[in-house]
């Protein structure tokens, strides 16, 4: 609701000498939302394979997923975009790794997309290293 009351004022007064400091107020109170979605996916991928939260089927990797997505669809230009896209790619690795057989082709294919996307946009990531190990082990089991 402040977000929105925030960008009104914005769209009534777009003139207002008090515009910078409106939206340096949006995009620190973006940036904190950001940030509990970020806490959030964190969460859930650090909760794992643990079932005791997933009451309706699901697991924690996926819901990690797609709380991370969800926070880059919604603030796409936020200055967390490479950790959020680095846990996604964690979290589809881990979701890969321990699926059922009849999943686990597509996943690790979904998780090789998942990097390229990643190196595409972030090729000087300090995470680049784990990136590429993620792939290399992804593009073996999918040859077996």
């Amino acid at each position: 609701a402040a977000l929105n009351r925030l960008q009104e004022l914005l769209d009534l007064y777009p003139y207002s000498d008090k515009r910078d400091e409106v939206t340096d107020m949006l995009f620190q109170l973006q940036d904190r939302l950001v940030l509990k979605e970020l806490n959030a996916a964190r969460l859930y991928y650090n909760l794992g394979s643990y079932a005791g939260n997933c009451y309706f089927g699901g697991n924690n990797y996926e819901a990690s997923i797609i709380t991370a997505e969800n926070a880059l669809k919604q603030y796409p230009y936020t200055q967390y975009r490479e950790e959020l896209e680095m846990l996604t790619l964690r979290a589809r690795y881990k979701l890969a790794v321990n699926s059922v057989a009849s999943k686990a082709d597509e996943r690790f294919r979904q998780t090789i997309d998942e990097y390229y996307g990643f190196k595409n946009e972030f090729p000087d990531s300090k995470n680049m290293k784990e990136a590429d190990q993620i792939f290399k082990h992804c593009s073996r089991m999918i040859m077996n």
